[in-house]
């Protein structure tokens, strides 16, 4: 199923917002769930999107690789690797809203148990009109 995705991140401390991908994208939608990848404007760097009713997945492939999981008011583990090692990341997520055309996360990055940074990332997706 195609639709029109924008995908937006927001720094919750500065509230610099930068928009991650804008365009159409294929759906691939399982029961309740909504997967996609898209390339990113460097056309080298991969982003696969995976949203479950209890849970986020967002996994950047590139020079660096990034894996990030979120459940809601839950503190799970994510990862940056890269050539000079992998860096051990403590995500808070505080908010999660997986519905039809939209998903939602607001999260905290913590660093020895204290809030390093904290983010938005939504996702609004629209239907492809034939």
């Amino acid at each position: 199923m195609k639709k029109h995705v924008t995908l937006k991140q927001t720094h919750l401390g500065t509230k610099q917002k930068n928009i991650l991908f804008k365009g159409y994208l294929e759906l691939l939608p399982e029961q309740d769930n909504i997967s996609f990848h898209y390339i990113e404007s460097d056309q080298t760097t991969v982003v696969e999107v995976h949203a479950e009713q209890d849970s986020f997945y967002l996994k950047r492939s590139g020079e660096m690789i990034t894996e990030l999981c979120f459940r809601e008011n839950e503190k799970t583990r994510g990862t940056i690797r890269s050539e000079y090692g992998t860096i051990e990341l403590t995500l808070f997520t505080h908010k999660y809203i997986q519905k039809d055309n939209i998903i939602a996360v607001e999260y905290d990055v913590m660093v020895n148990g204290e809030v390093s940074d904290s983010f938005r990332f939504l996702c609004t997706m629209k239907e492809v009109m034939a």
